[in-house]
């Protein structure tokens, strides 16, 4: 496993930050940094669990998550555990960096404009 390690809620988290880190001209693999996708956030702990030898790990979340992340994290102290908070959800924080005008842009070049409305 690389030794670095990004734990996200899912996998379109997990879809949405590679695509990001193509935009702005970085191969996450290739920087050894590793995505994992939990299955959703209660499977935190079950991932610290099986981490030995990563120098860094980091756990993107919502916010409503927190109290839960908080109370794993206690659990797992002697992993080094940096936390991004997303306000609301991922999805949230990726609309309000885009704007509202440039998401319906993309929905639209989706195909997925009529599903919307």
């Amino acid at each position: 496993m690389p030794r670095r390690l990004l734990l996200v809620e899912g996998e379109s988290d997990e879809v949405a930050l590679r695509a990001l880190a193509r935009r702005c001209g970085s191969d996450l693999s290739s920087l050894g940094v590793a995505v994992v996708a939990m299955g959703g956030v209660t499977n935190l702990g079950r991932h610290l669990g099986t981490v030995s030898d990563a120098e860094l790990i980091a756990v993107l979340h919502d916010a409503r998550e927190t109290p839960y992340v908080e109370r794993t994290l206690a659990r797992h102290q002697a992993i080094p555990t940096a936390r991004f908070v997303c306000d609301l959800d991922l999805e949230d924080e990726l609309i309000r960096s885009l704007g509202v005008p440039r998401v319906v842009e993309v929905i639209d070049s989706a195909g997925d404009m009529a599903a919307w409305r």
